[in-house]
């Protein structure tokens, strides 16, 4: 959810870090909320904030947009298909790159693309 409610951060601001999160010990539920302004060097007074799994209302008069997200399961089946695609790269001039094509994180993006980029044929990439 990408909002401007405050309610989402501690009660006394010097307490607010980039990210903040939440569990309920009764519910085993976890929130984590983002606070861009500090992340993305935006004016402090206009609130922007990231909530994922949210665990209390937020002020729907504060929500700018909703959107649901899914992790990548890496099942077998998956792992089996990233070695197939290892041995397709290239073919027909064909190459794919993201974090899917490891253990999904930001950094396996990158990693992939640099793989890529070091085998095309015109590419002037430090090893």
């Amino acid at each position: 959810v990408l909002h401007a409610d405050p309610r989402v951060m501690p009660r006394r601001r010097r307490c607010w870090s980039s990210w903040v999160s939440r569990g309920d010990t009764g519910s085993g539920a976890v929130d984590v909320s983002y606070w861009m302004n500090r992340l993305q060097s935006i004016p402090e007074d206009d609130p922007l904030f990231i909530s994922l799994n949210p665990s209390q209302p937020i002020d729907e008069r504060l929500i700018y947009d909703e959107v649901s997200f899914r992790h990548p399961v890496f099942d077998l089946p998956a792992l089996a298909a990233q070695e197939r695609i290892a041995m397709m790269q290239g073919a027909r001039n064909t190459w794919f790159a993201g974090a899917w094509l490891r253990n999904g994180f930001h950094e396996d993006g990158f990693a992939s693309a640099w793989r890529v980029a070091r085998r095309l044929p015109l590419a002037r990439v430090p090893s």
